[in-house]
Formats: structure tokens, C-alpha cells, sequence
């Protein structure tokens, strides 16, 4: 006999219905972990250019410094996210 999962009303079906899908959800978040390392060393690069005399970027040194703001926050707050996904520690590189 085979037993059914139901849980907050979604059907899971089998025990190894929920094993595949755990599988599926593990490929995902494995692929959206690597795209983020992607977007997140390109976005360190950014920084990088941005901060060694890059103002000709922005109108004004007032959104020169808030784009710098805004692609550190976003840099780190990736960081802090894949450590929390993957279980390491935030790594500042």
C-alpha cells in the first residue's frame, strides 16, 4: 500500500514522489546558486571599475556614490544569502 503526503493542502504523493521532487527543487537551486555567483562576480567587477575613477558613469557625484551603494548592498546581500544557502560562511571576495 502506498501512502500519500498532503501537507497545508498540496499533494506530495509518494515517499518517492517527495524524493523526486526534493531532487528537482536540489537541481534548481543548484543552477540558481550558480547563475547568482555569475551575476555576483560581475557585479564585483562593476564595483571595482566604478570605484577606481569611474565617475564618468553617472550625471552627478551624487548617484556616482548612491550606485556604488546600491551594487554594494545588492553585492552583499547576495553574499549573505548563498552562505545561508549553501551552509559556508560569507565570504567577503
Amino acid at each position: 500500500m502506498s501512502r500519500y503526503y498532503v501537507r497545508k493542502g498540496v499533494h506530495y504523493g509518494t515517499a518517492d514522489d517527495m524524493i523526486d521532487c526534493i531532487e528537482e527543487l536540489e537541481a534548481k537551486l543548484a543552477k540558481a546558486v550558480e547563475a547568482g555567483v555569475d551575476i555576483a562576480a560581475s557585479l564585483n567587477g562593476a564595483i571595482s571599475l566604478l570605484e577606481r575613477g569611474g565617475k564618468k558613469a553617472a550625471p552627478s557625484d551624487k548617484m556616482f556614490a548612491q550606485m556604488l551603494i546600491d551594487y554594494s548592498a545588492s553585492l552583499d546581500r547576495f553574499r549573505t544569502t548563498l552562505a545561508e544557502l549553501t551552509g559556508g560562511e560569507k565570504n567577503g571576495d
